[in-house]
């Protein structure tokens, strides 16, 4: 990733998030999260807590996420809803309300697909 296309904040790089069609299952009309999902979510949140020791942005925040394919198969959207879930639970920020700007991108990388998560204060 070339830093001009950066801004300057806290970047995580974690694995990218289950897509949606597996993260989710019904059960007698409920829905549940798979255990793939469950075991993403703490391994990202592991990830996550062992750089971020501050306490949580309170006020605007701007989330760059950056999804690292191996191909062209998976739709960008699909991981938007986990990581910002994610980002809130590790107490990055207090609530995911506060994500003022969100730049999602989609890029390739056959050898080390991955998601790339930058969280900084909202300026104008």
């Amino acid at each position: 990733m070339d830093d001009e296309e950066r801004g300057v904040g806290m970047i995580f790089t974690i694995d990218l998030p289950v897509p949606t069609n597996r993260a989710y299952a019904t059960n007698r009309g409920r829905w549940y999260k798979t255990a793939e999902c469950k075991a993403w979510e703490i391994k990202a949140g592991w990830v996550i807590k062992q750089s971020w020791k501050k306490k949580p942005l309170e006020g605007r925040v701007v989330v760059d996420i950056w999804f690292i394919f191996k191909d062209d198969r998976r739709d960008i959207d699909g991981g938007i809803k986990p990581v910002l879930d994610l980002l809130q639970r590790q107490g990055v920020y207090k609530n995911d309300r506060q994500v003022w700007d969100m730049p999602v991108h989609k890029r390739f990388d056959k050898e080390f697909p991955r998601c790339e998560v930058e969280v900084r204060e909202f300026t104008l």
